[in-house]
């Protein structure tokens, strides 16, 4: 799990140790949500929905123009993606009635889902190997979580 310590910059400043603090928080939360996933993979929609908040509580004001840019543009994919599931119940048992109902009804509810999760995976990595390779550029480790 990476820690506010272990995200080394090239040139530390205020900013940078604030995002660095701050994605620390994030990352410590998506070891734990990737626990919880591993015992029923449809929470993924309720994970979503929050990595979106987790990622907008990131703070980028004073960052280099490129790493707040890729970090504002990653947000908004996740946020963006999110969108999509913005009606669907927050609770694990709630979730759980919905798709079942939702399963019954519609025959190809679960193949919209798979969709809908397939285009997130693919736009999300391609969002995230961007920020990932800006980081890179400012020497900071710890973030291959997010």
């Amino acid at each position: 799990m990476a820690t506010a310590n272990s995200l080394v910059a090239q040139n530390a400043d205020p900013a940078m140790e604030r995002f660095k603090e701050d994605v620390a928080r994030v990352d410590a939360w998506i070891a734990e949500q990737r626990e919880v996933q591993a015992k029923n993979p449809l929470l993924i929609i309720i994970y979503m929905r929050s990595l979106a908040s987790q990622f907008r509580s990131v703070r980028t004001d004073g960052l280099p123009e490129d790493l707040k840019e890729a970090f504002e543009s990653y947000t908004a994919t996740v946020g963006g993606i999110s969108e999509k599931f913005r009606d669907w119940p927050e609770g694990e048992e709630e979730l759980m009635t919905y798709v079942r109902k939702s399963m019954g009804e519609d025959s190809q509810f679960a193949n919209r889902v798979r969709q809908l999760l397939a285009d997130w995976a693919k736009q999300g990595e391609i969002a995230r190997q961007r920020f990932q390779t800006v980081v890179k550029k400012y020497g900071l480790t710890g973030l291959e979580r997010i």
